[in-house]
């Protein structure tokens, strides 16, 4: 499963980031796109599509990592995916092609953790807080570079610098809250299905036994749970696609739909690796299973 969940996501990767390259053609009226009637974007990738490919280069990247970092080329897999990082924020950041401002943020954010992480760089509150400060700093430098061509050549990442420069940000801001709490007004199952699903994947499958007080509740499942993250580098690349995840939801416009989304393809991807992780596990010697037990 490992490697068809690799495969998947990189092909997925490549080709969102083919079409936002070559004009955007299968953004438009699709189930996870705009249409040209709501009339929101008609080039680019929107949060949903964001999204799917936040999930899908991180997740990417920590498996081919993972399989690197298992032959003992970890800095040849820092290399790799690196370069997969910059041709990643390249692609949503670029003001002709994704053109999606918080959506880069929130990319680069991610896999600027799991470069730190797969360098085994111990994050603290204060690190966190600086990638996302040269996250920031790197969009800001974007748009002020796009800020700089003509009026009528501008993409929305220099109009959003030109109201910065003309006081506006917090009206901006003020306005992506409003389209967050309206989503959540209109349709507050969405608001619940994100942390409903983390919750069983944090608490079920990896973190239950962490915990103390908690343990108690996982020795009734012992041995019938996987250990999901029990390869580090998959880890870190939940805790990058998490993270993205989360910066998508603060700071873009209707962000409830970038974890909603994500959690569509990224939940049954982790128990699809869970469950090879669970198979392996069975099968160890001296475990007391064999295959036809555990089928």
């Amino acid at each position: 499963w490992r490697g068809r969940i690799g495969a998947l996501c990189l092909v997925t990767a490549v080709v969102l980031g083919g079409d936002i390259a070559t004009g955007s053609h299968l953004q438009s009226n699709t189930l996870l796109g705009y249409n040209p009637i709501v009339a929101g974007r008609f080039y680019g990738l929107g949060n949903q599509g964001a999204a799917l490919f936040m999930v899908a280069v991180l997740t990417a990247m920590a498996i081919i990592a993972s399989d690197m970092v298992r032959r003992g080329h970890r800095t040849t897999a820092l290399v790799v995916c690196t370069v997969l990082s910059v041709c990643a924020v390249g692609a949503l950041g670029n003001p002709s092609w994704g053109a999606k401002f918080g959506g880069t943020i929130a990319t680069l954010a991610g896999c600027l953790v799991f470069l730190l992480l797969l360098a085994r760089v111990r994050l603290n509150i204060v690190r966190v807080g600086l990638v996302g400060l040269c996250a920031f700093a790197a969009i800001m430098g974007v748009a002020w570079l796009d800020y700089l061509r003509p009026v009528n050549e501008r993409s929305h990442f220099g109009t959003f610098f030109a109201h910065v420069l003309d006081g506006e940000l917090f009206s901006i801001l003020g306005r992506k809250l409003d389209a967050n709490l309206g989503i959540i007004r209109i349709n507050p199952a969405l608001a619940t299905v994100v942390p409903v699903a983390l919750l069983t994947v944090l608490c079920v499958l990896a973190y239950l036994g962490w915990f103390r007080r908690l343990r108690p509740l996982r020795a009734v499942w012992q041995g019938r749970l996987p250990d999901l993250f029990a390869d580090r580098v998959v880890h870190a690349g939940f805790i990058a696609t998490g993270l993205a995840l989360f910066i998508g939801l603060v700071i873009t416009d209707s962000g409830v739909a970038v974890p909603a989304t994500g959690a569509i393809m990224y939940v049954p991807l982790l128990y699809l690796l869970g469950t090879e992780v669970e198979d392996s596990y069975a099968l160890r010697p001296g475990r007391g299973h064999n295959r036809r037990q555990l089928l």
